[in-house]
């Protein structure tokens, strides 16, 4: 099962939503400006990046623009605290299951996402050695 991170305003978030929905994906879906990621949800999801907070923080959103703050010379736990306080702090959509991260809307990275059974009829074939 997929969980998925979204905010209300984000249409990257209603994308990928309509984006799992048209291709059967299940996924559980949270607001989280309503229902805030807790310490160990927050440092789940740097163990899943490849890039660390790069990959998650959104250093271009109006929040990070008003804390200030730079997250690379930052402890753990006050990044954690951080994001705690201001979830917006967050890129949108963050999407995840047992194996796969992916933040953001990219269809071709959504496609990891898809049961072995459907990827077959849903990415393009690839032409055939001739």
């Amino acid at each position: 099962m997929i969980t998925f991170y979204s905010l209300p305003s984000c249409a990257s978030c209603r994308k990928s939503k309509k984006w799992l929905m048209k291709h059967e994906v299940p996924f559980t879906e949270r607001n989280i400006l309503s229902d805030p990621l807790n310490e160990s949800e927050i440092k789940h999801l740097l163990k899943m990046t490849t890039d660390g907070t790069e990959e998650i923080i959104s250093t271009k959103s109006k929040v990070y623009q008003a804390l200030n703050v730079d997250i690379e010379q930052m402890n753990l736990n006050n990044l954690i605290s951080l994001i705690m306080e201001y979830p917006k702090l967050l890129k949108a959509p963050i999407l995840f299951d047992e194996r796969y991260l992916q933040v953001g809307h990219n269809e071709e990275g959504l496609c990891k996402f898809l049961p072995r059974r459907n990827k077959k009829r849903i990415l393009p074939l690839q032409a055939l050695p001739q």
